[in-house]
């Protein structure tokens, strides 16, 4: 469960950023996975082809994409949040271009932090797999 939470909390930037960059009417980063209609999605979708189909995975997947959301104070900006309620997403106009946007991104100590607790986080799982049965090597059979 904890890489399906890792993965979906930043799903909405992996999809949103690029998009700002490539459509004109989607600039803003914050368009179609900063909706709480591709919360509500993306964790039914998840809670369905899960193999558990626990309601606690569909709580994490939404709750992932949540918070984000709302550590990106989505109610600030409610015609994405509740889209599609108040129409079409706004538009931003771009003060800077790609490199000068990637820069200010990577010199943000927040991002700097987030990356650093997901690589924690992603090593101290992988780790804590290998005691598992599955991840053993399998014994040569001799005939």
């Amino acid at each position: 469960m904890v890489p399906v939470c890792v993965i979906l909390s930043i799903v909405s930037d992996l999809l949103d950023k690029p998009l700002a960059w490539m459509s004109p009417s989607l600039n803003s980063g914050r368009a179609i996975a900063h909706t709480l209609l591709f919360a509500v999605i993306v964790a039914v979708l998840v809670w369905r082809f899960s193999a558990s189909r626990s309601k606690w995975m569909l709580v994490a997947a939404f709750g992932s994409i949540f918070s984000h959301q709302f550590f990106d104070k989505m109610w600030d900006n409610l015609t994405t949040w509740i889209f599609p309620a108040y129409g079409w997403f706004l538009t931003v106009p771009k003060p800077w271009g790609f490199w000068e946007f990637f820069l200010a991104e990577i010199n943000s100590p927040i991002e700097w932090i987030c990356g650093i607790l997901i690589i924690v986080f992603l090593l101290d799982y992988v780790s804590n797999q290998r005691d598992h049965p599955l991840n053993k090597p399998i014994k040569e059979v001799k005939l």
